[in-house]
């Protein structure tokens, strides 16, 4: 009825016009005024400029808050016609009932989300965009700003400013910190009638805090020509206005969801990496526990990181809306992150997961390993000293295993990880205090791997581009057949009991049993405790190790400062240990799985 009443005014107008085709302009009028009032779908306007913003998103979320103050009629009376404010007709185009409208997935009171699929530039995928169009609710202003992208302020004409500006300051204040949001100012003046620096300045924006608001617009909605038509405001200016506020929107967060104990492993593998290229001399128990420490310290840090790029609470709340059957809600789950992954009563419980595997520092001093020793006697002490020294440190400092787990695993990693080389004609115990820890460090971080909840998100970076392909690494070498490729510390002990010929005397000293390449995977399995008692016992000289015994005499090979000169002797102290390792090798070919 409106809409006759206007068309019929806009005839009498230009009755007085000779040339005027009353037909066509009434005709026109209709074609234009319908597209002023017809719903606008925000995803199929803002979705190229989105997906520019954030080329590499599969799914884009973008939320905008639109505030205004209600007037006390929402009609009032010009030339005898009734006028439409502005804020009637922006909440039909942009909240309409749904009515059977596709492209509009939801609509309540206050609340409509618009949803649109881009073709991406490689022409092979489809990227989902949805637009969560929420009315400021200011009862419940912490709902309102959740996830929020933007922020759509109408001012309108014959409202004091100053409860305008009181309105729109109030919103603002609730949004946190950091989100660095862009403010559409739409107004329902003419734009020869008004100054955009006026109103910047009556509604006080310079005040507020570049963190919250880095950056808004004034877009009017009418000019002179569209003032003689009452309720009718320029929808593409309305367009042109999204546009802006989707391009000054900040990027979304690029992230990757990691599981904790694969983050930590990611950083102590890097760390741990530095310590195994220096000289074993050079690196003690402290150092590999601080590079621990530090790999737990960066992997909170990105955690925290991650959470403090995401102020906002980004995803907005209103997508749990979506049905489960829809595609949206399929794209959703697949290339969002979970709502609220960022907010502290998600991530606190990991942090201090992560922040209690911490390690103390090792308070035994070990000086003693650099004096050595002439008498093979003297060296099992050391041998005897050392393992005790770890066995304190994983149970009484540490708290990491009890008595009889703590026992096996010393035992383990004297025979695997421990050297024995002769210098000066001194024997000296050298180990590898980096493979040592390196197993001890998977039994601490067992802590993180039990819990199944423990993933996180962090921001995705360059050299982040192998923390799943590593992860997966991880678990795969974890599971393969673990080859010893020098002998055992009690075999080197053996051999040193033989009398040294004096060749190996004058052109061996130095030499070490230096661990072959593949010994330095970080990734090897941490056998249970149940599993360590059945497969590990260990007789006076001899480690029941089936895979060790198996190469113990090829790998003798590369002891020359030892073996060098083949004299009967040496060849039958040879052979005798060979006949006994494959005595020893025939009896354990059925405990010894986990070598396998």
């Amino acid at each position: 009825m409106n809409c006759l009443k206007n068309a019929e005014y806009y005839r009498k107008q230009h009755s007085t016009s000779v040339e005027f085709d009353i037909d066509c302009a009434v005709s026109k009028w209709y074609q234009t005024q319908e597209r002023s009032w017809s719903r606008l779908n925000v995803s199929d306007v803002v979705s190229t400029t989105l997906h520019e913003q954030n080329p590499s998103a599969k799914c884009l979320c973008w939320k905008v808050i639109i505030c205004c103050q209600d007037s006390i009629n929402n009609r009032n009376r010009e030339n005898g016609l009734e006028k439409l404010n502005a804020k009637s007709w922006l909440l039909s185009k942009l909240m309409p009932a749904r009515d059977h409208e596709d492209d509009l997935l939801h609509t309540s009171p206050g609340l409509s989300v618009w949803r649109n699929w881009l073709l991406d530039q490689s022409a092979e995928d489809l990227i989902c965009c949805l637009s969560v169009i929420k009315y400021a609710d200011f009862e419940n202003l912490n709902e309102t700003v959740a996830g929020a992208s933007a922020v759509l302020f109408l001012l309108s004409e014959g409202i004091p400013w100053d409860l305008q500006k009181n309105q729109l300051h109030k919103l603002l204040m609730e949004v946190p910190s950091g989100s660095h949001l862009p403010l559409l100012i739409l107004s329902d003046m003419c734009k020869e009638n008004a100054d955009p620096s006026t109103i910047v300045k009556e509604l006080e924006l310079h005040e507020v805090r570049e963190s919250r608001l880095h950056s808004f617009s004034v877009v009017f909605l009418k000019n002179q020509q569209m003032e003689q038509l009452n309720g009718f405001f320029s929808d593409e200016q309305l367009r042109g206005g999204l546009k802006w506020l989707a391009s000054e929107s900040p990027p979304q967060p690029v992230l990757q969801c990691v599981k904790a104990r694969d983050l930590v492993l990611y950083y102590l593998n890097s760390l741990l990496g530095v310590l195994g290229e220096m000289d074993a001399n050079d690196v003690d128990p402290n150092l590999c526990i601080s590079a621990f420490n530090e790999a737990l310290d960066q992997s909170m840090r990105e955690i925290a990181a991650a959470a403090h790029a995401n102020p906002t609470c980004w995803p907005c709340p209103e997508i749990g809306l979506l049905e489960e059957s829809r595609l949206e809600y399929k794209a959703v789950s697949q290339h969002l992150p979970r709502l609220g992954w960022s907010l502290a009563p998600r991530i606190e419980p990991v942090v201090c997961a992560i922040s209690d595997c911490k390690l103390p520092s090792f308070p035994d001093d070990i000086s003693w390993l650099h004096r050595g020793s002439h008498v093979d006697i003297a060296i099992e002490h050391q041998i005897l000293q050392l393992q005790n020294c770890l066995i304190k440190y994983f149970t009484e400092i540490s708290r990491l295993m009890e008595l009889p787990l703590a026992t096996k695993e010393a035992v383990v990693m004297l025979q695997k990880f421990v050297q024995l080389q002769l210098q000066n004609f001194r024997y000296y115990i050298v180990p590898n205090w980096v493979m040592i820890f390196r197993r001890a460090f998977f039994w601490q971080l067992m802590k993180l791997a039990r819990d199944t909840s423990f993933s996180v998100y962090t921001l995705i970076q360059d050299d982040f581009s192998t923390l799943t392909v590593g992860a997966v690494e991880l678990e795969d070498s974890g599971q393969s057949h673990y080859h010893l490729s020098h002998p055992s510390l009690d075999e080197m002990v053996e051999v040193g009991r033989m009398p040294l010929p004096r060749c190996a005397m004058l052109s061996g000293q130095g030499r070490a049993f230096q661990p072959r390449p593949g010994m330095a995977s970080i990734s090897e399995e941490i056998p249970t405790t149940t599993g360590a008692g059945e497969e590990m016992e260990y007789g006076k000289d001899v480690l029941r190790d089936d895979e060790f015994i198996k190469t113990s005499y090829n790998t003798m090979t590369d002891m020359e400062p030892l073996l060098a000169t083949k004299k009967i002797k040496e060849a039958d102290v040879l052979s005798e240990l060979l006949e006994r390792c494959n005595i020893k090798q025939n009896m354990n070919d059925k405990n010894l799985s986990i070598y396998f």
